[in-house]
């Protein structure tokens, strides 16, 4: 079944502007009524409270307690004893345990640690300088080898004012002798060059020493350092497979003015020093040269073969104060 359509709405009449609101007389309004009071005055409920807030509240003004409301929590399970027996027995099992106590340390050891702890750092820092020292002498020759050799026989001053003469370096082998004395050879190692030296004996057989390998000292040199303290230097090492040693004496015009001087050296370069006093009145006439002599052990008693000296340099030193 269809619904039946609404009834048909009523046209609401337009109103015109000209239409005037139908006027009010005095007899229509209507005076508003006050809202009806307490009887009691605002100032007499005040008079009531005042005492009342002013009053302490009494413990039976409380509601009782099974009137109060709860917290719903879970009941524990009384397992019997008085709080007095928990008690004790709480204290018996602190009783029972290590109390832990504080002692102080030594008065002594506490000033002696930090006398212990300067003398650490200071033995460390002079182990370190120490070392470097050691290295920077070790060092010293190669330093020495670096530098560049001025030619044989002529003077260079240093930066300390002193003097120094070359009388030997490897490429150089004027002022050697070795004739029926050993053998003299040219090797580079490491890249460095130098002068392989061997004292030979004349036959393997005998029993005499080799003679020994001679270095000229010229005229020239000898006017330069005639009446004078020198200083020898010798940059060698040994040409073997362990240490070696040789000999070196001082034949200056004749006369051996240093006697003979025996050294040993290992598989590293090392700088060998000694001095010797040039008589004023030398004659120049006579020849003088430093033996070199490395038949100085038993080792050649069967080969006739003394020990091999490689040499970097040999040079004498002037100092400043010996050059007048």
């Amino acid at each position: 079944k269809l619904p039946e359509p609404p009834a048909k709405a009523t046209p609401i009449e337009p109103v015109s502007p000209d239409t005037q609101a139908p006027a009010v007389t005095k007899t229509d309004w209507v005076e508003p009524v006050a809202p009806e009071r307490d009887a009691l005055s605002l100032k007499e409920r005040r008079a009531d409270i005042e005492p009342m807030i002013d009053e302490p509240v009494s413990r039976s003004s409380a509601p009782p307690a099974q009137d109060r409301p709860t917290r719903g929590e879970p009941a524990f399970e009384d397992f019997g004893g008085s709080d007095a027996d928990h008690d004790a027995g709480f204290e018996d099992d602190f009783a029972n345990e290590p109390v832990p106590r504080y002692q102080r340390k030594n008065p002594i050891l506490r000033r002696i640690w930090p006398l212990l702890l300067i003398f650490s750092v200071l033995l460390v820092g002079s182990w370190i300088l120490y070392a470097l020292f050691t290295d920077w002498q070790a060092n010293a020759p190669e330093r020495a080898q670096t530098e560049p050799l001025p030619p044989i026989g002529e003077a260079v001053q240093t930066d300390d004012g002193a003097i120094l003469i070359t009388l030997l370096e490897p490429t150089d082998l004027s002022g050697l002798i070795t004739a029926g004395r050993g053998s003299a050879e040219l090797i580079n190692q490491q890249n460095r060059s130098m002068l392989r030296i061997q004292s030979i004996r004349q036959t393997s057989a005998s029993d005499a020493n080799a003679d020994p390998i001679l270095l000229e000292l010229e005229i020239g040199v000898l006017r330069q350092i005639i009446g004078k303290e020198v200083t020898v230097e010798f940059l060698a090492k040994s040409g073997m497979t362990g240490p070696t040693q040789f000999a070196v004496q001082c034949d200056i015009g004749g006369d051996n003015i240093c006697g003979r001087k025996r050294f040993r050296i290992g598989l590293q370069p090392e700088r060998i020093v000694f001095s010797m006093q040039i008589p004023s009145d030398l004659d120049m006439q006579q020849p003088s040269h430093l033996a070199i002599n490395t038949d100085v052990t038993n080792e050649a008693d069967t080969s006739g073969e003394g020990n091999i000296v490689d040499v970097i340099y040999v040079r004498l030193r002037v100092a400043q104060s010996d050059q007048n």
